[in-house]
């Protein structure tokens, strides 16, 4: 089995029903009426390359597509729930776009770790829906982050590797050590709307206080 497209007239899927099917390269669920996908549907589809989930699904189940072959994921607007580990070690996954309308709020949970894309170490660009307002824990525990050490370098130079073509980063971390006191140094944090205000390092302490930090 290499390519799956489902007709309009099918309104549910069963649990692991394309699970371990190794060489299906193509999924095509858009035009379906399916709301739910269950736990471990495509588990296993290293090859699964093309993914086009049901356009009013409102559910993926936990290990819907655990180690699943996706490059380039689209979330729906109707999706409300993404269970633990639904995207889990998909190691070829490189954009992960949700609809700028899609409605969760939350994406994961703040109280224990759900690894929806953890290990998908190849992903590249993130674009993120306008009603999400917090990320769990280990949401994108071990994936493909880039992470670049300036070493030593100046307050301006971190902030325009946030705006300068071949960087642009999403965002700088510097540990000061200027001519102040100690408690006038630590941290600063930048993006390309410029540097964090009291609010935005005080919403980040909160958050901090209450999740658990591993080396």
């Amino acid at each position: 089995l290499k390519s799956i497209v489902l007709p309009e007239t099918v309104t549910s899927i069963g649990e692991d029903a394309f699970s371990h099917c190794r060489s299906l390269v193509t999924a095509d669920l858009e035009a379906t009426q399916i709301k739910d996908i269950p736990a471990n549907t495509f588990t296993n589809t290293l090859a699964l390359a093309n993914l086009k989930l049901p356009a009013e699904v409102e559910t993926i189940g936990e290990f819907a597509f655990y180690k699943a072959g996706v490059v380039d994921l689209y979330i729906p607007e109707s999706v409300t729930t993404i269970g633990e580990s639904a995207f889990e070690f998909c190691t070829s996954m490189k954009t992960l776009t949700f609809s700028p309308d899609n409605k969760i709020e939350v994406l994961g949970s703040l109280s224990e770790d759900t690894n929806i894309f953890g290990g998908a170490t190849n992903l590249e660009t993130i674009v993120l829906s306008n009603n999400l307002t917090a990320i769990g824990s280990y949401v994108f525990a071990e994936s493909g982050v880039k992470v670049v050490d300036f070493g030593m370098a100046s307050t301006p130079a971190m902030f325009m590797s946030t705006i300068t073509e071949g960087f642009k980063f999403d965002g700088s971390v510097m540990v000061t050590a200027s001519h102040l006191p100690f408690n006038r140094n630590g941290f600063k944090f930048f993006t390309a709307g410029g540097g964090l205000e009291k609010g935005d390092i005080k919403e980040i302490l909160t958050y901090a206080e209450g999740s658990e930090v591993t080396g």
